[in-house]
């Protein structure tokens, strides 16, 4: 199970160390805080396609990886991975399902910290609302583009997985448009969200595993 719990989050992580050099402290961080999450007040909904870059050290190139995703609040979500391998990763009522080429795996939410936790980080990843979390120290940076939220967890053993989490918050929507998960300073996944629909209606039938 473990193992399974650190594929998934190395999968759905989000330089070398993250290339924020043109980014600045903003100025005014309780009103930019305070707007980002008014507009994930407003999100209900996403849709999209996603490419998925994986950075590592001791490889030349890059891992790339694309596929669907849907996400409805208050926490139902569906992962798909496409290509170059099928993948799926699945929350909905209360359950954490991993689904590949060869077996299903399902995890209930209520009787497992670990998943409950990772179902909580992922969510509140997509939707922008991770910014209040207390088990981050966060910080808010800006260029001409984007809101940069940098969250460094403050649990050591998250710390032993995952170094830092950053949320790229387009301007124009002020919702997130790139995610970068960076385990260490030469080791990071980056996910780009793509063709982006929001507060379209989804049906039920998108959150099992048999679509």
């Amino acid at each position: 199970m473990n193992k399974i719990l650190v594929f998934v989050l190395f999968l759905i992580a989000m330089g070398v160390q993250a290339q924020t050099n043109d980014f600045k402290p903003v100025n005014n961080r309780a009103e930019v805080e305070d707007k980002l999450l008014a507009a994930s007040g407003e999100l209900h909904t996403i849709t999209c396609n996603f490419v998925q870059k994986k950075h590592l050290e001791y490889l030349s190139a890059v891992i790339e990886s694309n596929g669907q995703f849907w996400f409805e609040k208050p926490g139902r979500l569906r992962w798909e991975y496409m290509d170059p391998f099928k993948y799926i990763v699945l929350i909905n009522n209360g359950m954490f399902t991993v689904v590949d080429e060869e077996k299903t795996s399902h995890f209930d939410l209520k009787k497992n910290a670990a998943f409950r936790e990772l179902n909580a980080i992922i969510s509140s990843s997509v939707d922008g609302t991770l910014i209040e979390s207390d088990k981050f120290n966060v910080d808010i940076l800006e260029n001409k583009d984007y809101y940069l939220v940098q969250l460094d967890p403050r649990n050591e053993q998250m710390k032993d997985i995952l170094n830092k989490i950053e949320l790229y918050f387009s301007k124009l929507d002020l919702n997130v448009e790139k995610t970068r998960m960076i385990e260490t300073a030469e080791d990071y996944t980056e996910i780009i969200f793509k063709n982006r629909q929001y507060n379209v209606a989804v049906g039920d039938d998108v959150f099992k595993a048999a679509k």
